[in-house]
């Protein structure tokens, strides 16, 4: 999803830079990209959000399989 919202961004700003030499033609197609361009960097933030919910979730994952097996290792260190 990243790509896709660098992507759009990308293409909006061509957009605006285009429209800057017709400023009064299209005012309401600027307030429209304006607005996208405000709801691409909600979509931004829960991105970032659900990353690292994604990893938490993950290291938890791993740390529960490594308390699993650490009986394991403790027992194997102690006959050593």
């Amino acid at each position: 999803m990243t790509g896709r919202i660098s992507d759009a961004r990308g293409e909006m700003a061509k957009r605006i830079a285009a429209l800057r030499d017709m400023p009064s033609l299209h005012r309401q197609e600027r307030q429209a990209i304006e607005d996208a361009l405000s709801s691409l960097r909600s979509l931004e933030r829960e991105e970032v959000k659900y990353q690292a919910e994604e990893q938490r979730k993950h290291a938890e994952a791993a740390l529960e399989r490594l308390r699993s097996i650490a009986p394991n290792i403790e027992g194997n260190d102690a006959s050593n």
